[in-house]
């Protein structure tokens, strides 16, 4: 397992987050029975795919070991033409397993920048996606 796992979600979710000591559910997450999560190297494709030009986001780094091992469960999703492993966590994800808050801006061409502790977590071989 990763030593982290990232959350994309609303500027507005991380304001409250750190007023209420938890990450709310999103609609999906109430919806499928878990927080939906992903590796570094899935974080470009996840912002692409579901994100694509929103400016209020923040990027929640997580410890995995502070999750819960039985809670935090990597599991088979479709992605394009192939599956790919992400990790879920079945549980609510507290303040302190957060270790970093990143705001994500878009660049000249729409894209999100990226943190550069991400960046060198995604070129770092630790990571099974």
């Amino acid at each position: 397992m990763p030593d982290c796992v990232y959350r994309i979600c609303a500027a507005s979710d991380w304001i409250q987050t750190t007023a209420e000591g938890r990450l709310p559910l999103s609609r999906l997450d109430q919806r499928d029975g878990y927080v939906h999560l992903s590796t570094a190297a899935q974080v470009p494709d996840t912002l692409r795919r579901h994100f694509a030009g929103r400016e209020d986001l923040v990027l929640l780094s997580i410890c995995g070991d502070r999750l819960g091992e039985d809670q935090l469960r990597y599991e088979p999703v479709s992605v394009g033409s192939g599956r790919e492993l992400f990790p879920h966590f079945y549980g609510q994800i507290g303040l302190d397993a957060i270790f970093e808050a990143a705001p994500l801006s878009l660049d000249e061409t729409g894209q999100h920048r990226l943190p550069a502790a991400l960046v060198q977590a995604i070129a770092s071989a630790g990571d099974p996606a």
